[in-house]
């Protein structure tokens, strides 16, 4: 469905967003029980020194190509080389990748593989302080939330197992739903909720005071006047597609339930607690893979209170590896 926005511009159907998610899905039967060492071991901590070693050399060095643009050609809109800005006046540092939130996005996503494939107490604390040092310079807070829910199951796991495979991952899961679904209806009253009066909490929270009284009730306001609450706004209706097509009305979302809501309707949102079931079922199943994909599942939830997640290609894909477990080889509940 192709539908007028109040703009005058058009939102058009882009079924691409969504090219990932199926993709984690289709492939979730043919991965192996355990995470290979060797080679693809070595792979990952090469992956891993190479994207600290950009953002840590990006705070010294502007790459060539930071803030090129690149014309799309029979498209009134222009890609980016790489996202140049700032947050209060601290440079957000992307390293080789094309924004600090993905350069964030991609370090966490390395250190959760290598926590799966090691999985040993001291490695562990290792990458994720490495992990979290890095992250701090890209300034993204989203990604440091994450990486300490990762840290309190890591230690969890180090003195009991069962109780973080039974009960902490279980419980995450499902209080890391409610916040995805909850946080965006704070924002109906269009006010900023938190204290900001002091230089440092307004580092730390005037992110998530914007969303609450911009991104959120404009990106509702979108559904209800453009769309409705039962079918949202279709794919590409929220999110990256806009810049393409509907320039005027862009919404980043910063919220996986309101990405969810804006592009496939109100019942996709059933979609969140099935997603936590099967984390919770994945925490307990043996298998370093097993492993990735509960902390993965546990990373997107977390990041989903700030980002709408789909549009990462890598988070997509692991959501979809997630929901596609029964085919898993190494689904079996350990004892």
């Amino acid at each position: 469905m192709i539908h007028q926005a109040r703009s005058g511009s058009y939102s058009r159907p882009d079924p691409k967003v969504a090219v990932p998610y199926l993709f984690g899905v289709a492939c979730g039967g043919h991965i192996p029980a355990h995470i290979p060492g060797g080679r693809a071991s070595r792979a990952l901590w090469l992956a891993f020194l190479l994207v600290l070693g950009g953002v840590f050399l990006n705070q010294a060095i502007e790459w060539p190509w930071e803030g090129m643009r690149y014309a799309i050609d029979g498209v009134d809109a222009e890609v980016k080389g790489t996202k140049v800005w700032s947050h209060m006046g601290i440079k957000r540092i992307a390293g080789f990748s094309r924004s600090s939130y993905d350069a964030a996005v991609a370090i966490a996503l390395l250190a959760v593989a290598l926590i799966a494939a090691r999985d040993r107490l001291m490695t562990s604390v290792a990458v994720l302080g490495l992990a979290a040092s890095a992250a701090v310079v890209t300034t993204t807070k989203g990604i440091l939330l994450n990486l300490a829910f990762i840290s309190v199951i890591v230690v969890s796991r180090a003195f009991s197992p069962k109780v973080a495979s039974r009960f902490l991952i279980p419980a995450m899961s499902a209080l890391l739903v409610g916040a995805v679904v909850l946080l965006p209806l704070s924002s109906l009253g269009g006010t900023p909720l938190l204290d900001t009066s002091t230089d440092d909490r307004q580092f730390f929270l005037k992110s998530m005071n914007d969303r609450m009284e911009s991104c959120w009730p404009a990106a509702l306001d979108l559904i209800t006047d453009d769309g409705n609450l039962l079918s949202g706004r279709g794919l590409g209706g929220l999110g990256i597609p806009q810049l393409y097509y509907e320039t005027n009305n862009y919404n980043p979302c910063d919220s996986l339930s309101i990405f969810l809501l804006g592009n496939y309707g109100i019942f996709s949102l059933f979609v969140l607690p099935l997603f936590a079931l099967e984390v919770a079922f994945l925490a307990r199943c043996e298998g370093s893979f097993a492993l990735l994909l509960s902390l993965s599942g546990l990373l997107i939830l977390a990041y989903g209170m700030t980002s709408n997640v789909i549009e990462n290609p890598f988070l997509a894909l692991l959501a979809g590896l997630v929901m596609s477990r029964t085919s898993l080889p190494a689904t079996t509940p350990s004892v």
